[in-house]
């Protein structure tokens, strides 16, 4: 008998017995305490039928219902429906909780090419092809085949309740090499591989062997670029290049040379001009003074390109002009400009359109730079007095003052003199042993003093330049050192210190001398 049909039975049923309490029931619906219904399933989630209508999911309860006879039905996906009849009491919880029976498939026949493969059901392993695999749950799941040596199969499948299904694959063989696929923008660039030619953009490189490559992609009037692509076996290794397109070299001239220009806002300079330029159009304003100013626009391409301006003079303007920047600087007494804006009008009224141009242009300066040193008047702090006069006189003072300090320090440098004299031989019995010591300040000196030791012991101060004698006597056998320290005071830039020492033997004729400077 179908599930549909007993499901049909099972109402019906519920229904008569429903009807029939219904029938025998003395008491009113509004004079009973209602009772609640609490349903359960393992696993929950699973879809509530009460009386054949939807309530909500598993855990569920379920309050105010009217004592009676009920029916509940159970579903949810991959397990097989539940329903049962129940009787709700006044007053009281009905607990209902059922574990679902997950509903399964037929037989499932999984066969591969060559056959061994591992068979892994979401995930779980199942065995080896080829395989018949039984009671596997209904709905949606995924298999896999493993093989070694070639490629992962992998299949999302859907498990049907009594029905027979199969799958059969056969493999393929592990790829050993890559494929590399170049685009650019712009395309049909050129495609250099480890520095080889491969083709233009768009490019499919097949069977490359895994590692590492640089990509070069190159196109006429672009910067070259450089990439690097990681080839793997089995997969495909994207390069997209986005080219800049390259500067080009530009020159402008002008007739006459010695126009001011300025490219796309940014002033170059005066012509001729040599400068890279990016492609594509770009603005330029040419002025020069005494001809009209030139305002144009230029299309440079990939190869770049050479400009020639032919300027069209204006000279009796110019002659304006410079007169009228006279007159605004006639504080300023600009008499060189008056005299050059005489002869440019001569040179106009002769018919010299050159000598007035260069007459004017020369006003035009002076007026504006009375003294010519480059200075506006109104920022030259003299602008009577060229300006490199100011500023080298401190550079003289300064070169002066420092010769004077340096004949000064050389006229008070010193080079003190301190010497020890010692006999060939003393006698422990010599009243008479002396060493000598000289002493000179070697300059000019405010004062010095040479202190005088034995064995560490001093034994005499000196504050005078000589020779002067100092008794060894007395001193036992043996080895002793003398030593002499004169420090001098110059009459500038600090103090001067000279040592010296020397050892000597008393009972024999050896000795050992020492001396020092500093």
């Amino acid at each position: 008998m179908s599930a549909g049909r007993n499901r049909t039975l099972f109402i019906f049923s519920a229904a008569i017995v429903l009807a029939a309490v219904l029938m025998v029931s003395c008491v009113s619906a509004e004079d009973t305490t209602k009772g609640s219904l609490d349903v359960s399933s393992n696993p929950s989630g699973a879809d509530v039928y009460l009386n054949d209508e939807f309530i909500g999911n598993t855990p569920l309860t379920v309050n105010a219902l009217y004592p009676g006879i009920y029916y509940v039905r159970l579903e949810m996906t991959g397990y097989e429906p539940w329903e049962k009849i129940f009787d709700i009491k006044e007053g009281e919880t009905t607990y209902i909780s059922y574990n679902l029976d997950a509903s399964v498939g037929e037989a499932y026949s999984i066969n591969t090419e060559p056959d061994g493969a591992e068979i892994y059901f979401d995930d779980e392993f199942k065995g080896y092809s080829d395989k018949v695999l039984n009671n596997l749950p209904t709905g949606q799941h995924e298999i896999t085949l493993v093989l070694d040596g070639y490629q992962d199969y992998r299949r999302i499948v859907y498990i049907q309740e009594g029905m027979s299904q199969s799958l059969t694959h056969v493999f393929e063989p592990m790829p050993t090499t890559g494929t590399v696929v170049v685009e650019s923008v712009p395309s049909n660039a050129d495609v250099y591989m480890n520095g080889e030619y491969m083709g233009r953009s768009m490019l499919t490189l097949e069977e490359v062997e895994p590692g590492t490559y640089s990509i070069t992609v190159k196109k006429t009037g672009y910067e070259d670029w450089d990439g690097v692509v990681v080839v793997e076996a089995g997969k495909i290794s994207d390069v997209s290049a986005e080219l800049t397109a390259a500067k080009a070299p530009v020159t402008i001239n002008t007739v006459p040379e010695g126009a001011s220009v300025v490219y796309d806002g940014e002033d170059l300079g005066t012509t001729p001009l040599e400068f890279q330029a990016g492609q594509g159009k770009h603005e330029l304003v040419i002025t020069k003074f005494g001809y009209a100013d030139l305002t144009t626009s230029i299309n440079v391409s990939y190869e770049g390109g050479d400009y020639v301006f032919e300027l069209v003079p204006m000279i009796a303007e110019a002659i304006a002009e410079a007169e009228a920047v006279i007159a605004e600087n006639s504080e300023y007494g600009p008499a060189g400009a008056q005299t050059a804006i005489e002869k440019a009008k001569e040179a106009y009224n002769d018919g010299d359109d050159e000598g007035a141009l260069s007459w004017a242009q020369i006003a035009f300066r002076l007026a504006g730079d009375v003294d010519d040193d480059g200075i506006d008047n109104q920022n030259d702090m003299a602008p009577g007095v060229n300006n490199i006069i100011i500023y080298i006189s401190p550079v003289f003072i300064l070169i002066a003052l420092i010769a004077l300090i340096g004949y000064d320090f050389r006229r008070h440098i010193i080079n003190p003199v301190l010497e020890i004299e010692v006999p060939p031989s003393i006698d422990p019995d010599d009243e008479d042993a002396k060493a000598k010591i000289s002493i000179d300040t070697g300059g000019p000196a405010k004062g010095h003093v040479c202190t005088v030791m034995i064995d560490g012991e001093r034994v005499e101060y000196i504050s005078e330049t000589g020779t002067f004698d100092i008794s060894l006597a007395g001193r036992m056998p043996g080895l002793h050192k003398i030593e002499a320290k004169l420090e001098v005071a110059r009459e500038r830039y600090g103090t001067k210190v000279v040592t010296a020492s020397k050892v000597f033997e008393v009972g024999s004729d050896i000795i050992i001398a020492e001396e020092m400077m500093e």
